[in-house]
C-alpha cells in the first residue's frame, strides 16, 4: 500500500552545498591549515598532563604503527571509556566469522589501555584515527 503522504524531501538525491557550506568548509580548511604546525606542541602538551603516550603519538597523527591485516576490516571507534566497553559485545560477534579483524580506536589514554586488555584476538586497537 502506497503512502499518501509522502515526504518530497526523501526522494531529493544530492545537491550542491550552498555558498554559505562552501564558505564554512573553505573556512575549517584554512583554520585546519594555519594551525597544523602547532599540532606537535600541543600533543606534546597533552603528553605532560597524561593525556597522550609518547609512543604513539604518530597514531594521534595519521601514521599507523602497524601494516594492515589481511582481509576484511571493519572499524569501530570509542571516543570514552564507556563507549569502547559498550562495543566489546559487538566485536565478538564480528569476529565469529574468521576472515574479520576489527580494528578499534580510541579516544582516550584510559579507554586505549582498557581495550588493550579486554580485546579478543584479531582485535586491533590503536590511539586515533589511522590512515591505511
Amino acid at each position: 500500500m502506497k503512502s499518501e503522504t509522502m515526504n518530497p524531501q526523501a526522494q531529493q538525491v544530492w545537491h550542491k552545498p550552498s555558498d554559505s557550506g562552501r564558505m564554512a568548509l573553505a573556512f575549517y580548511r584554512g583554520m585546519l591549515g594555519a594551525f597544523s604546525p602547532a599540532l606537535p606542541l600541543l600533543l606534546l602538551a597533552r603528553a605532560r598532563r597524561g593525556k597522550e603516550d609518547l609512543s604513539r603519538i604518530n597514531e594521534r597523527r595519521g601514521y599507523p604503527s602497524q601494516d594492515r591485516p589481511e582481509g576484511t576490516v571493519i572499524w569501530i571507534h570509542g571516543a570514552s571509556v564507556g563507549e569502547s566497553l559498550a562495543a566489546l559485545p559487538l566485536i565478538e560477534c564480528l569476529l565469529e566469522k574468521p576472515d574479520r579483524t576489527v580494528l578499534v580506536t580510541t579516544g582516550t589514554v584510559t579507554s586505549e589501555k582498557l581495550m588493550a586488555e579486554r580485546l579478543p584476538p584479531r582485535s586491533v586497537e590503536r590511539r586515533d584515527l589511522a590512515r591505511q
